[in-house]
């Protein structure tokens, strides 16, 4: 009897016929270790001066697109599309540099930015996927899901920590209005197909995660809950829900910020949903003019196996005293750096981050402790916080808990959520 051998089939035992190195198993302390220790002490002290590298970097590898879509800050219009598709990515040299001076001290490389990732060269992915092997380092990825392949995937999966991939809509209708696309169904096979690559990782104390996001507007609330159960049939890890950024002078109408009447029903319901289906999720907080809550962080437990060069971290005074867990937090200032596909380097991830540096003409090391991060730091807790810090969308979701370091999937979706909103933090400082 004759059996077809499915494309599966024969990747998977291209997989098995190769021993790439896994960040899955347990490491033995190296500098990867050490940085976050550090990294960890710097955070709790509000350290202005750190010594330390962040735990991860955010990376952009180009600022090229295949969606257009409506809410999108850098591909929403026909001009920016167009502009943002044309320009470079990242040079493969700055990678390289990158890798040589940082990879080693991060956890994890975060592939986001201003475009799509699996817009990069295909040879500058799977460069990229190597040096992450060689250096032990994680890799998180938020994507749109449509480009992303077979080839691709077994690449990845020697130091794939967390994907997420951006749907906002339970139904190919609302995917094309929100999305401007027609490949909702190819991305959800996608999806099915990744999730099916589980069964190859090479430890079952941590697989890779699946994550799926959803931008609430109004256009598409109601499949806030369809997008749920279909998450659930999915089989992915969690789903991470948040409000609308508004970018654009024609989406102010779309937030939900100022329509209480619909979000808290709405997102009460999705928390009673996912309980019942023993889902994930991280919900928007519900507006309400006297309560805060700070949800847990997705932060990502990195793992690995192989040595790398025992370089010393350089030993600086920290401050003296930890301060409590009462205090603001950030999840960039103590850990995280965001670089762009053209070798800048911006504080942070919120709307009106400012440009720290250059990767070209100066070290990562350098930026990291520039005078304007240390300033960020020193007056992030105090009443007169950097302006980039008084209005950032980041702070006002409030899902990073910057001292537990847990994975937002722990989160008890039945705890109460609510919120006053600093509504202009949702506002893009540059609307066009």
């Amino acid at each position: 009897m004759n059996i077809v051998e499915t494309s599966t089939d024969r990747l998977s035992k291209w997989f098995w016929s190769h021993t790439p190195v896994t960040i899955q198993r347990l490491r033995s302390q190296n500098l990867t270790e050490a940085n976050w220790q550090l990294c960890q002490t710097q955070e709790r002290n509000h350290s202005e001066y750190c010594p330390a590298f962040p735990e991860m970097l955010e990376l952009e590898l180009t600022k090229a697109c295949n969606f257009m879509c409506t809410h999108c800050g850098t591909h929403g219009s026909s001009d920016q599309h167009r502009t943002n598709n044309k320009s470079t990515p990242i040079d493969i040299a700055l990678l390289d540099q990158l890798a040589q001076d940082v990879f080693p001290y991060l956890r994890r490389i975060s592939l986001v930015g201003e475009g799509e990732p699996f817009m990069a060269p295909r040879y500058l992915l799977l460069h990229l996927f190597k040096q992450l092997e060689r250096t032990n380092t994680g890799l998180d990825i938020s994507t749109n899901g449509a480009l992303l392949d077979y080839e691709l995937m077994f690449a990845m999966l020697p130091v794939l920590g967390d994907i997420c991939f951006s749907l906002d809509a339970a139904t190919k209708e609302t995917f094309y209005l929100v999305r401007r696309s027609k490949d909702f169904d190819s991305v959800i096979e996608t999806i099915k197909k990744l999730a099916s690559l589980k069964q190859y990782a090479l430890s079952d104390r941590r697989r890779f995660q699946i994550q799926l996001s959803f931008a609430l507007r109004k256009t598409n609330c109601s499949e806030l809950i369809d997008f749920l159960r279909m998450a659930a049939e999915l089989q992915v890890d969690g789903v991470y829900v948040r409000q609308l950024l508004v970018h654009f002078p024609s989406m102010a109408s779309e937030t939900l910020i100022d329509k209480p009447e619909i979000l808290n029903p709405l997102i009460e319901q999705a928390s009673r949903e996912a309980e019942k289906l023993g889902l994930s999720v991280f919900l928007p907080a519900l507006i309400n003019d006297s309560s805060h809550v700070i949800h847990s962080a997705p932060v990502i437990e990195v793992l690995s196996e192989a040595e790398v060069p025992q370089k010393q971290v350089p030993e600086q005074p920290l401050d003296a005293n930890p301060q409590s867990k009462s205090r603001v937090n950030c999840a960039f200032l103590w850990r995280c750096m965001g670089v762009r596909s053209t070798g800048h380097v911006f504080s942070c991830g919120c709307l009106s981050a400012p440009l720290i540096g250059d990767i070209k003409t100066n070290s990562l090391a350098e930026i990291w402790n520039c005078e304007t991060l240390r300033d960020m730091r020193k007056r992030l807790d105090t009443e007169d916080p950097h302006p980039a810090c008084s209005h950032c969308w980041y702070r006002e979701v409030s899902y990073f808990d910057s001292f537990e370091g847990s994975d937002f999937s722990l989160q008890n979706v039945s705890q109460p959520k609510e919120k006053t909103y600093d509504d202009s933090s949702f506002n893009s400082k540059d609307e066009g």
